[in-house]
């Protein structure tokens, strides 16, 4: 069965990634996580140092490639995700292609680990898209995780945001 959800989630992720033209970070050491730049649709949301996000305001979204969760042991996510951001904050600082972008936002079942790295975390509004990612994500640990299922721990999906300037400030000069 796990099999079949391997193959599953591997499929959908690639149509994913083709449907929404999914980059990787630029100069990334991991390719562990999925960059996709648009136009935000959402609520307004300020965050700690300020920032105002508004519908229209470009922002990238973080997606992590599924395709490296097992790839990747537990112990060494927080590492491997600093990296992308240090990643990220280099490009953000030096590559005219992501002048324009505002902030970058996620939705997770890890913002206890973006925290960590300065994200701002905020509780996801009951609804489909919290319902879905609390399921999706959940799956995804089970599945491609080699702990047992008994000592899973679900986690309720949250927003994890930071500025433009603060992830240059915080990250972009080490």
């Amino acid at each position: 069965m796990k099999k079949l959800l391997k193959k599953f989630f591997t499929h959908m992720n690639k149509r994913y990634i083709k449907t929404h033209n999914l980059i990787f970070i630029p100069g990334s050491e991991y390719n562990y996580i999925y960059l996709d730049i648009d136009k935000y649709k959402g609520k307004p949301v300020t965050l700690s140092d300020g920032t105002s996000i508004k519908k229209g305001d470009m922002v990238i979204e973080i997606h992590v490639n599924n395709d490296t969760v097992d790839e990747v042991p537990v112990r060494k996510v927080i590492k491997v995700f600093y990296s992308e951001t240090l990643a990220l904050a280099k490009q953000l600082k030096s590559n005219d292609e992501f002048k324009d972008i505002k902030a970058i936002f996620g939705r997770t079942v890890l913002a206890p680990l973006t925290k960590r790295l300065g994200f701002d975390v905020f509780e996801m509004k009951s609804g489909y898209m919290k319902r879905f990612l609390k399921i999706w994500d959940n799956l995804i640990k089970i599945v491609f995780s080699s702990t047992k299922k008994d000592k899973v721990k679900f986690r309720e999906p949250q927003e994890v945001w930071m500025s433009r300037d603060a992830i240059i400030n915080k990250l972009g000069e080490k």
